[in-house]
């Protein structure tokens, strides 16, 4: 979520790293939105090539912190900005595909949690919970984000959050074959398998036990 909104919120610093106007700057942003548009119109062909929750999760979170950290390559090649044109069109680029990369991440999270649900009732509160405390959490690190962009450099914090989600994404594969259940379309099957009264996705009536009448 960082990742996300820290170049929008900090727009200022980074259009002045990369030595943008804020009319070319805002190309960036604008193929950031875009990119969560395209994703949303391809996401049934993504999941139809993975249709595991998990393993969307892993790629697509891998591939987030990829993309953020591809962001400050452009001023590596063109240290003195000599081209503008090439900053502005690698910047809006990979800010689109990293927008791609996240909606995936999202929504998969999400599905997921709605998975668990199914499975675990009178747990959704608190799977929503831990889940707008993550995003709570995760804003606290503006803070982070505003003192390295004035106290070190504009891309350490591109380079940190993506190398930890790099990371993350890596733990979080083996993480997850633990509950090989969740996110692979057996969430509900799962219940159906043990649970006598769900068999055949129908509910079986209750049988009573006959009275007797006394003598």
């Amino acid at each position: 979520d960082i990742l996300s909104k820290n170049i929008i919120i900090f727009y200022d610093d980074y259009s002045r790293a990369l030595n943008l106007s804020m009319t070319q700057f805002s190309v960036i942003v604008i193929s950031q939105q875009f990119g969560a548009l395209l994703a949303m119109l391809l996401l049934p062909f993504i999941t139809r090539c993975i249709p595991s929750l998990h393993h969307k999760i892993c790629i697509s979170g891998f591939l987030c912190g990829i993309f953020s950290i591809l962001t400050i390559v452009s001023p590596i090649i063109d240290p003195h900005h000599n081209n503008t044109m090439f900053v502005l069109i690698w910047t809006a680029t990979d800010r689109l595909l990293f927008s791609m990369a996240f909606y995936v991440y999202i929504t998969s999270i999400l599905d997921l949690a709605s998975q668990c649900n199914d499975e675990n009732s009178g747990k959704q509160g608190k799977i929503i919970a831990l889940l707008n405390l993550s995003w709570s959490i995760a804003s606290l690190f503006y803070f982070v984000t505003g003192f390295t962009i004035t106290y070190i450099n504009w891309w350490f914090a591109f380079v940190l959050y993506g190398t930890v989600l790099c990371i993350m994404s890596v733990i979080s594969y083996f993480v997850y074959r633990r509950f090989t259940h969740y996110g692979t379309g057996g969430g509900i099957e799962h219940l159906r398998d043990h649970d006598p009264e769900h068999r055949n996705g129908e509910i079986e009536p209750t049988k009573t036990k006959p009275r007797h009448r006394r003598s």
